[in-house]
């Protein structure tokens, strides 16, 4: 199932009404939950889905003042809040369960590597302009270049250019 969540805000913002209102939190609620189950469920904890589900859309919610629309498209901004309490829940789960963590000495052998790899691809994204980074995330997130081109208002071929171009320089600097 595809929710088209630009055109449910498009519609709600165009035409304020308990209809429409009622049809943009349910295309929120079920694109919020299709993204976590897909990129969430390999952990099989319905509790973290719900939760991530939960404080997504509380945040939606609660940041819908600050939307800019001249920035990006509404659904590409509420990714970008799902990916951050997705994060947060990816965080907790792997603690929970996946940690390579020496049994007889507590330590964690691979956090200094985890921690210089994630430093160098922070600082290889941030040569990147702002327009390549999301496309970069968007791609990561599993979204191919039309339908980021799509959240975007750009043009496929654009957004697959921008693609390729920012994969080559990432992978010369990481």
């Amino acid at each position: 199932m595809k929710v088209d969540l630009n055109a449910a805000h498009a519609s709600w913002t165009q035409n304020p009404n308990p209809t429409t209102y009622e049809a943009f939190g349910q295309s929120l609620l079920d694109y919020l939950t299709i993204y976590v189950k897909g990129n969430l469920g390999f952990f099989n904890q319905q509790e973290a889905t719900d939760n991530a589900v939960g404080n997504a859309v509380v945040e939606v919610l609660e940041q819908l003042p600050r939307y800019d629309k001249a920035k990006s498209a509404f659904q590409t901004w509420v990714t970008w809040i799902l990916r951050n309490n997705f994060k947060d829940e990816v965080k907790s789960a792997r603690h929970k369960f996946e940690e390579p963590i020496d049994p007889r000495s507590g330590m964690d052998y691979d956090f200094e590597e985890r921690v210089a790899r994630k430093i160098t691809v922070k600082k290889a994204l941030a040569t990147l302009s702002a327009e390549d980074q999301e496309i970069v995330a968007l791609k990561i997130d599993g979204f191919e270049e039309a339908e980021i081109a799509e959240q975007m208002g750009l043009n496929p071929k654009y957004v697959n250019n921008h693609w390729l171009r920012a994969k080559d320089k990432l992978s010369k600097l990481v």
